[in-house]
């Protein structure tokens, strides 16, 4: 299984990283520095509803001499259930800034409602507050923060367990929008899309049924997968006729190189599939992607 970004001489590509646009620790420059230095040779940038941190990374891949990839990871639901999608190869235009802007928007509501249920439950704390430390899109990691931050508990994962989680009293759904309607705002920015980080025996049938949708992609590496997922979700990718992808998730350096971007990997051909899948997308061509070797 593809784990560590180790041989600087291949064509290796982390397609899955946070900034502080969304919940990263890190601003796009230094997300791409550390990608440098993991020995990437391509690196996406996919903050969660938002593509306002690209312009700083592609300038520094750039600076690096690496090939940046545009993308951004859209949060969505069918029947009830959340899925994130993750765009690639999304270039700017009309449509996507509008629905960059409404998601924003939707967050910030989303804020003031989850604020209001903690103080109902005796959690009184700031959303200006929360604003400012997360700087731009809000999300449930920052109010978690916010609440260790003013002792309301003693970690950020106490703060899902406890008011933030499904099912807890605070908890508010991010997406907004359906798996066809986030796959529709990838292909309509020029991009092809992935679902990410499906997790443990996800149904068959819902795959197929995104792949129905339009899906274009499975990430098949991810750091919630062990060896058995990934190699499941390769065969499902293949039985399916859809491309393979694959990072790290990053979010922040905490410590040991598993927590850092080319942690997990694809190589570039993977790349190369997408970029030609987007190609197809641009062009209006209703061909399928190649399958996965």
């Amino acid at each position: 299984m593809k784990t560590r970004a180790a041989a600087v001489n291949l064509r290796i590509a982390d397609l899955h990283t946070h900034s502080t646009w969304s919940d990263g620790k890190h601003a796009p420059a230094e997300v791409v520095r550390l990608a440098v230095r993991a020995g990437l040779s391509m690196l996406a940038l996919t903050d969660h509803d938002t593509t306002r941190g690209n312009a700083e990374a592609a300038e520094r891949c750039e600076a690096e001499g690496i090939e940046f990839v545009p993308g951004i990871e859209i949060s969505a639901l069918d029947r009830g259930e959340e899925y994130h999608i993750l765009g690639y190869f999304v270039d700017g235009c009309p449509e996507l800034d509008d629905f960059i802007e409404a998601m924003e928007l939707r967050r910030d509501r989303r804020l003031v409602e989850i604020v209001t249920l903690l103080a109902e439950s005796g959690v009184a704390i700031d959303v200006e507050g929360i604003r400012r430390r997360a700087g731009g899109v809000v999300t449930r990691s920052h109010i978690a923060e916010y609440m260790v931050a003013s002792g309301h508990v003693n970690s950020v994962r106490s703060a899902f367990e406890r008011y933030l989680g499904p099912g807890c009293s605070a908890y508010v759904p991010s997406a907004a929008i359906s798996v066809e309607h986030a796959i529709g705002v990838i292909h309509g920015a020029g991009g092809c899309a992935s679902l990410a980080h499906p997790g443990e025996w996800l149904n068959e049938r819902i795959i197929e049924v995104f792949g129905q949708m339009g899906l274009d992609a499975i990430e098949t590496v991810h750091p919630s997968h062990d060896e058995r997922l990934t190699d499941y979700y390769t065969s499902l990718a293949d039985r399916f006729e859809l491309l393979a992808t694959g990072g790290s998730d990053f979010h922040a350096v905490s410590g040991g190189g598993s927590n850092s971007p080319g942690a997990y990997y694809v190589n570039g051909e993977n790349v190369d599939q997408l970029r030609r899948r987007a190609l197809q997308i641009r062009s209006g061509s209703g061909q399928a992607p190649e399958s996965n070797e």
